[in-house]
């Protein structure tokens, strides 16, 4: 189009968006409408190469855009031929923002951002494969975003296929290598998996800062893709990314579309709950702050994984395999990951006057064993334990807090486990700066230890052998307490990585040595679930104060209770 052209019909050009061989995209005046529009436009050339080609998809994008109406699609208003030139205009919803490959250059994500962006583009995929539509080109090319809202358009359905339709025919490749999904590679008619196997490459690359699939050429990202030891899980590579979001990941990257979510709305909802079980403080990291990943990174973890599989081969053959699950010192990182990553304000223990309605004195004891020396439980097929974080109202009721609760400086609180078997309790506290207090087995709290004895109540705060309350500091944020039951010692959960003892800051390197074992703890403690048979909130067997019953497995559980501190 010649640069003196002002006009497309009624609409004014204000100027290029975008200019390639074949086609140009213009920031465009609707004069009737008053508004902005982008208007696409498939140019002139004197190579006729194709051209039919280009004619059909262009005109293909029209038709398939015009039929998706989703807040996360690009809209089309309008479809003409130029009378200049006779070639064909799509006039498009004009988009206040950039693509995405260049937005990625230009600022760094945190990992919410990154997920609540992925969610959108998700549900707008969920959206044009229930009208049969498999865009095909997935990247971030094709994402167009405002950079305040972070709000995401997917555009160019110009190799999009319509399903029922033969538009391409099985054999042919489209997509963009890095992107393009293993039946892709292979040339089969796709599906809409195929899209979300390209959106979690996408999602990939914005998590850990590289492509999915390495290589220098097409040949050798496709043979990556084909692969089915690639890619490396994104938590391997980055420990700060939650494991649970890595599997998430993973699943979206699955080289059997049948294996891989099936809906858009299926992987929405799996990195919703990804979110919601990760830590405050992880969700906020920015992966592009992180130091860049070299190859040699990615060489060794491919390295260790390789060694990892050949000795699990070697285990299933040998006349007594071991034992699933890893070994229990990982179960202290796991943990240890909860407090450190979490937000949340100190509290701090004053002694109040001893609580008349709970009066329940507890006898002194002797010196407890250490958890190394104690006599493990008898194996028991679930743990059950009851447990509550309690507040005191008004007239000295007691109530349960939940997650999310409310709590102020003034209010009075505390903790309370009764495990029916034998068992091995601990409980931390911790705060967003990264310091991390045990309370349990803590002697300033309370004199028991581990292990604690079948139906022993352990309230915390102790003092003088009356019950007393803690209370929070003046600092507003989000508390954070996590109990763990085992029922066997764990020196790791005393002193995780022998890094703390009853109080202790971990700084950013330790933290990311800590979290890059979070996925092997997470596989052998189960979160606390409510007991079989037993009520929600019921009150607890040796006093009116209110509690849940939990279970986990054979080895344990942790519970994770996080609370707004006004």
């Amino acid at each position: 189009m010649p640069d003196e052209k002002k006009m497309i019909g009624r609409y004014e050009i204000r100027g290029t968006l975008g200019k390639g061989a074949m086609g140009a995209v213009y920031k465009g005046w609707d004069t009737r409408l008053e508004l902005d529009v982008a208007i696409k436009v498939l140019l002139q050339t004197n190579d006729d190469t194709n051209r039919t080609e280009e004619i059909t998809r262009f005109l293909r994008e029209v038709k398939i855009s015009r039929n998706l109406k989703h807040p996360n699609i690009v809209a089309v208003y309008d479809v003409g031929d130029d009378p200049d030139t006779g070639m064909p205009y799509i006039v498009m919803e004009f988009i206040k923002g950039k693509p995405l490959d260049n937005l990625m250059k230009e600022r760094k994500f945190t990992i919410r951002e990154i997920v609540t962006f992925v969610c959108q583009v998700a549900d707008g995929l969920d959206c044009a494969a229930q009208a049969g539509v498999v865009h095909r080109d997935i990247k971030p090319a094709n994402m167009m975003v405002d950079p305040d809202t972070l709000i995401p358009k997917l555009v160019d359905f110009g190799v999009a296929r319509i399903e029922g339709t033969n538009a391409t025919q099985s054999g042919t490749v489209l997509g963009t290598p890095h992107y393009m999904s293993p039946e892709q590679c292979r040339g089969e008619v796709v599906d809409g998996r195929s899209d979300i196997f390209s959106l979690g490459a996408v999602l990939y690359e914005m998590l850990t800062g590289i492509k999915a699939f390495q290589g220098d050429t097409i040949v050798n990202v496709m043979m990556g893709i084909l692969d089915p030891n690639t890619p490396v899980p994104p938590s391997d590579l980055r420990p700060e990314i939650p494991y649970a979001l890595s599997e998430v990941v993973m699943q979206a990257l699955a080289k059997d579309p049948t294996d891989r979510f099936q809906r858009g709305k299926e992987m929405v909802e799996a990195l919703q709950a990804a979110m919601a079980e990760a830590p405050t403080a992880t969700v906020a990291i920015r992966p592009g702050d992180l130091p860049a990943i070299d190859k040699t990174v990615m060489m060794t973890v491919k390295a260790a994984k390789a060694s990892g599989a050949a000795a699990a081969a070697r285990s299933t053959r040998a006349a007594q395999p071991p034992a699933a699950g890893v070994p229990l010192q990982y179960i202290g990182i796991a943990v240890a990951v909860f407090l450190l990553l979490g937000g949340g304000a100190w509290f701090i223990f004053k002694p109040q006057a001893p609580v008349a309605t709970q009066a329940s004195p507890v006898a002194p004891t002797a010196p407890t064993p250490t958890a190394s020396q104690a006599t493990p439980a008898a194996p028991v097929s679930t743990i059950v334990v009851e447990v509550g974080v309690i507040k005191e109202q008004t007239g000295g009721k007691i109530s349960l807090l939940n997650e999310g609760d409310p709590l102020r400086a003034t209010d009075n609180f505390a903790v309370v486990v009764r495990p029916d078997n034998p068992s091995y309790v601990y409980i931390w506290q911790t705060d967003s700066s990264g310091e991390v207090f045990r309370v349990f087995p803590n002697s300033d709290f309370n004199p028991l230890g581990n292990p604690v004895s079948a139906k022993t109540e352990v309230w915390l705060p102790v003092a003088k052998n009356q019950r007393q309350w803690f209370h929070l500091d003046q600092n507003p944020g989000e508390e954070e307490i996590v109990v763990v039951v085992s029922s066997d010692p764990l020196q790791d959960l005393e002193d995780p990585l022998g890094l703390l003892s009853l109080s202790g800051v971990v700084d950013a390197d330790t933290k990311r040595k800590i979290v890059s074992d979070l996925h092997r703890a997470q596989a052998k403690l189960s979160v606390g679930k409510p007991a079989q048979g037993a009520s929600q909130v019921a009150q607890s067997s040796s006093g009116s104060s209110p509690v849940r019953s939990l279970e986990g497995n054979s080895k344990g559980f942790y519970y994770q209770i996080r609370l707004k501190h006004l």
